[in-house]
């Protein structure tokens, strides 16, 4: 008769699943197939951008330093080998973009076994933690470089903020669409619907790409084509319990808007819970049509 596995035994038997699984996981990810990157004077393009990153772009991206492109050894340096390289990069942004920590990396990391990891391994899930924060931020910095340029990227990003399940991303994909400018107005539905994002950054990202898309970047006052497609989506989004009413509110401050037009808007925010909200939209709506205000009376 066959005698049951003692608890060591158990132990044991688990112990070798995890590390084949831990093996298993990290000969996938290191010989899996590299994707081509475009070369400027003999370096790959992810060279250039963590050259740019690392000598300036991050804290100029944090707003704690002046714009790098003003440094003549950045200007000359991997600014220009970025420009130079252009749209070629646009996959390698996307990548980038996309760039987070796996289920299967966060178990590695929070596991209780931490302390047993190889130092191999525990070295490699420290790069994959670097990278899944400096990733993302590279793919900006990317994008803010092609500008308008960035253009045939448009639909991938739309995809990756309506579809991605990681905030860092979805918040990528708004600022890339922002830097792209007006030729991204296609992405103008879905970065509204955004405003409801249940990740604040994100919110706020996508806040601030309606503005860059929408507004001419000299004059900056909103095109009319843009305006016409913002406001239908604004009043869908005013119904929505997750939406953030205080970008919300923010937005039509900023429009220069026909208040015909965004009267539906402001009706579900003229009784808001929140009183400055209330506030905020009752005197905006008394800015742009004073008889209005006076029929919408707070309750």
């Amino acid at each position: 008769m066959t005698q049951p596995k003692s608890p060591k035994s158990w132990r044991r038997v688990l112990w070798v699943a995890f590390v084949a699984a831990v093996l298993g996981t990290f000969a996938w990810m290191v010989l899996r197939p590299k994707e081509p990157e475009p070369v400027y004077q003999g370096r790959p393009v992810s060279y250039w951008l963590s050259e740019y990153y690392r000598k300036g772009g991050a804290a100029f991206m944090d707003s704690k330093y002046p714009d790098p492109a003003r440094d003549p050894e950045m200007s000359n340096g991997p600014i220009a080998a970025l420009k130079q390289i252009g749209t070629n990069a646009i996959p390698n942004y996307l990548r980038l973009a996309k760039s987070h920590i796996s289920k299967t990396q966060r178990t590695l990391l929070l596991s209780s076994w931490l302390k047993y990891y190889p130092r191999w391994l525990l070295s490699y899930l420290n790069d994959i933690e670097i990278a899944s924060v400096e990733s993302p931020r590279k793919a900006r910095l990317g994008f803010m470089l092609l500008g308008s340029n960035g253009v045939s990227a448009v639909p991938d990003l739309i995809h990756l903020l309506k579809t991605s399940d990681n905030q860092t991303s979805r918040r990528t994909a708004a600022t890339a669409l922002g830097y792209v400018g007006l030729n991204a107005k296609d992405a103008l539905p879905v970065l509204v619907q955004t405003i409801a994002d249940h990740d604040e950054f994100v919110r706020v990202s996508a806040f601030r790409a309606i503005q860059e898309i929408g507004k001419d970047r000299s004059t900056r006052e909103w095109h009319s084509d843009c305006v016409s497609v913002i406001l239908p989506e604004l009043k869908k989004l005013s119904d929505d319990p997750r939406c953030d009413h205080w970008l919300l509110v923010q937005l039509l401050e900023d429009l220069r808007f026909d208040v015909r037009l965004a009267l539906p808007v402001l009706q579900p925010l003229l009784n808001d819970t929140n009183v400055e909200i209330a506030l905020r939209a009752r005197e905006l709506l008394k800015l742009n049509d004073p008889e209005a205000a006076g029929e919408n009376k707070l309750k």
